[in-house]
């Protein structure tokens, strides 16, 4: 099961204008380089994990320029579980340099009497404190199921949906429908499924039918998380790219 997270850089330079009683003061030239137009994709071969500290998954990470070619960027890695970082399990780098394949194997399995599945966060940040002191972390969830559960699975659950428009524009009303294209043995789940969606901009949404406005341009990968009511789930990411809107005249 292939996940992906799709995410923009966002990096900005402040205009100050201060005003005063006698004078207008100028706003002082804007300082240093964009980098608005970078993103870093991750790709998880696998989201789910045994917790039995020899289970792994292999993350690719890519950072695309402003023209979309992939470019060197050198990354700090971190786990996180329940947004705190911890060394539960272990990367095989914490300092990759884009492009770069790191490996999360799953911790030993838990001494508790009670033992009960784990969401594990791998997050990357730029390690510049120049240019990207201001980014955001950019991260993956990778599932722990302690030995002995067994997971639910439905290899005829398919997730899917339609985007209209097709190539939106900032401040387009966005519609995600996986109504018609959702299926469990070719016939469509409707509501028997449940649907949950992450915009790829650090919002979400639950239904079969949604709508969005994307505030920024850039590309945005959208993943539609379905669970059948036996609990089986099946994930698809699509990549939806926000234009520049149309200037007020």
């Amino acid at each position: 099961m292939r996940i992906t997270t799709i995410v923009s850089l966002l990096g900005a330079a402040a205009l100050a204008a201060v005003a005063g009683c006698v004078k207008d003061i100028d706003q002082p030239a804007l300082a240093g380089p964009s980098t608005f137009a970078h993103s870093i994709v991750m790709v998880a071969d696998r989201d789910t994990l045994t917790q039995n500290g020899v289970d792994f998954t292999d993350i690719r990470i890519t950072s695309l320029s402003p023209n979309g070619t992939s470019e060197n960027l050198q990354l700090r890695a971190q786990i996180y579980v329940d947004g705190v970082p911890s060394d539960y399990g272990t990367l095989s780098t914490k300092s990759p340099i884009t492009p770069a394949t790191i490996r999360y194997t799953a911790p030993p399995p838990s001494t508790s009497q009670s033992q009960v599945a784990t969401t594990v966060t791998i997050g990357v940040t730029t390690a510049s404190s120049g240019d990207f002191q201001g980014e955001s972390t950019r991260t993956i969830d990778i599932n722990l199921q302690p030995q002995g559960i067994i997971i639910p699975t439905n290899p005829n659950l398919k997730a899917d949906f339609t985007v209209n428009p097709t190539a939106p524009k900032v401040m387009d009303l966005v519609t995600f429908d996986a109504t018609p294209t959702t299926t469990a043995g070719g016939t469509a789940c409707g509501s028997a499924c449940s649907y949950v969606w992450d915009f790829g901009d650090n919002t979400s949404a639950v239904g079969q039918f949604t709508t969005h406005q994307y505030r920024a341009t850039g590309g945005f990968g959208v993943t539609l998380t379905v669970t059948d009511p036996r609990g089986a789930v099946a994930r698809v990411t699509k990549l939806v790219t926000v234009a520049a809107g149309t200037p007020p005249r």
